[in-house]
């Protein structure tokens, strides 16, 4: 399975694994695809969030990193909410 920008890519091999799965083992591959997803769109705004912090006049490295750890702690925060 390739994930793509706005898409998932699925293979003829995989498509005929995934029709043969039963409910729990497909819940579970598409759970680790979204994961997946998730984890590569977080990284790619923070690599964005880092290069403007970088560009823009002003903020010091003290200032830029107390943001990137907020940053950090809010990313973590999405990825494992409280109940």
């Amino acid at each position: 399975m390739e994930i793509r920008e706005g898409s998932v890519k699925i293979n003829r091999k995989e498509m005929k694994e995934m029709k043969r799965m039963d409910h729990q083992q497909l819940e579970d591959k598409l759970t680790e695809a979204y994961a997946r997803g998730h984890y590569l769109a977080a990284r790619k705004w923070q690599k964005a969030v880092e290069e403007t912090l970088e560009q823009t006049k002003g903020i010091g490295p003290g200032r830029k990193e107390l943001f990137l750890e907020r940053l950090k702690m809010k990313i973590q925060e999405s990825q494992n909410p409280s109940a």
